[in-house]
């Protein structure tokens, strides 16, 4: 249930960054960099055998522009792929795993995700605060409601904005309440 100001937030664990224990950051952060890295030494590897067999105009072969490639694409990016912890890494796939976890079994119980959506919320949102709205949520979940404010504070007293100095403990029950 969405009041006209809620929202929902993606299952992204937030952990200390490294070394500096007054920030977090996303669980996710090393995933992305590793997958972005990847990305770009693929792109590259392929362009440069390409640029090598062409510039030669067909007199190096396939397989000696591969392992040109290979050893030049090794070379530069090998540094970078070599600054991962693979602890920490281990570390944070674990975390991120218990949140999908914590997903099925949330979803077990009250049966409310649409297909694929715990992945969706635990690996592709940006960022932790992005934002999941009473709309967004329609595609994440099968049960989605808005619900106004007012029509709470109706059903549930006034007691709910204004308190009075006595406990008041109410107990609902199929459209009634008992105080």
């Amino acid at each position: 249930m969405f009041g006209p100001y809620g929202e929902l937030g993606p299952l992204d664990i937030q952990m200390e960054k490294r070394n500096d224990f007054t920030r977090l950051e996303s669980g996710l952060n090393i995933t992305e960099a590793l997958i972005s890295l990847e990305d770009r030494a693929k792109e590259a590897y392929h362009k440069l055998i390409g640029e090598i067999i062409m510039n030669s105009r067909g007199i190096i072969s396939f397989q000696m522009a591969s392992q040109s490639a290979e050893e030049l694409i090794g070379n530069l990016y090998g540094p970078l792929f070599a600054k991962f912890d693979p602890d920490e890494v281990g570390s944070r796939a674990r975390a991120m795993k218990i949140c999908e976890d914590y997903g099925i079994r949330l979803n077990k119980k009250y049966s409310n995700l649409k297909p694929e959506a715990l992945t969706f919320l635990s690996r592709f949102y940006p960022n932790h605060s992005f934002v999941i709205d009473c709309e967004e949520a329609k595609f994440l979940f099968e049960r989605v409601q808005s619900i106004e404010i007012e029509s709470v504070v109706q059903y549930l007293g006034p007691d709910v904005c204004f308190p009075s100095e006595k406990l008041i403990i109410r107990k609902i029950t199929d459209d009634h309440i008992i105080d």
